[in-house]
């Protein structure tokens, strides 16, 4: 969706070059699409650090043994 709000404002803005249509309108679109992206990119980014610190906590409960792997863990019969 943000792909397609920014190819809108492109759009615009060349037929603010072509027809007597206002470039504001362009401009303003870009720009909402430009914020949305780094929101979502910031959200993303923001992900690693805890990702990180989930995959080292969960080996050193495997390497000590307080944690059962799911190969070893056998279904109820």
């Amino acid at each position: 969706m943000v792909l397609g709000l920014i190819g809108t404002g492109f759009a615009w803005r060349y037929v603010a070059s072509v027809w007597p249509a206002p470039p504001v309108i362009g401009e303003v679109l870009v720009a909402v699409a430009t914020l949305i992206w780094l929101l979502l990119a910031g959200c993303f980014v923001s992900l690693f650090p805890a990702t990180s610190i989930l995959v080292i906590k969960t080996t050193w409960l495997l390497v000590q043994g307080k944690l059962t792997p799911c190969s070893e863990v056998k279904a109820e019969s």
